[in-house]
């Protein structure tokens, strides 16, 4: 699962990147990102495409104190398979209205750093929620994954759903779209042709 990656850029550069206005800035010192950090995410607003901050580990609407605190649920939930996401209780919701773009620059698997060949960014897709946690609005998003490709099977039994056109980014962002048939072909892993890596730094 993709636990791992990096951003190396500014929120001017990520707005630039998908066409999106800064609603909230992302603190560029963050670079290599872990569950829970507060990451960058871009999503399709009434008002048009918007760069915030969310913290990595999706928390569902329907959280509420008790055994299970929300950093536990978030350690939980900060990848979601593409296969099953649309029916899990903690997904379904935000799989059908509340879509999300998480942008990157490489992700990790063991000790490899992997990137882009044609690209030095992209998005991977995601989902978004919110909760209340001590009478604060919680925002928080997770990673869909999906069978590796020929580059990632040599290390890792799952990949990251990277959107690597704006076609598809268009699709998965697109409010009218809210079951998982129209979305299947998003789910294929990109080429491994594609991808490059290099030995992750310590």
């Amino acid at each position: 699962m993709c636990h791992r990656y990096n951003i190396r850029a500014t929120s001017t550069e990520i707005a630039s990147w998908f066409g999106a206005e800064i609603q909230k800035p992302f603190d560029p010192a963050q670079k290599t990102l872990f569950p829970l950090a507060d990451v960058p995410v871009v999503l399709d607003t009434s008002e048009g495409r918007v760069v915030t901050v969310m913290s990595w580990g999706l928390v569902p609407f329907w959280w509420k104190p008790g055994k299970k605190t929300w950093k536990a649920t978030a350690r939980s939930c900060f990848n979601a398979k593409s296969e099953t996401a649309h029916e899990k209780p903690s997904f379904r919701k935000a799989f059908k209205t509340q879509r999300c773009l998480i942008p990157a620059t490489s992700f990790f698997e063991k000790d490899l750093d992997f990137q882009l060949k044609q690209s030095n960014y992209f998005a991977m897709a995601g989902l978004w929620d919110r909760c209340q946690i001590d009478g604060d609005e919680h925002l928080s998003c997770t990673i869909l994954t999906t069978a590796p490709n020929s580059c990632v099977e040599k290390v890792h039994h799952r990949m990251p759903v990277i959107l690597d056109d704006d076609d598809k980014i268009r699709q998965w962002l697109s409010p009218d779209i809210h079951d998982r048939q129209p979305l299947e072909r998003l789910f294929e892993p990109i080429p491994g042709e594609t991808m490059s890596t290099q030995a992750a730094e310590s």
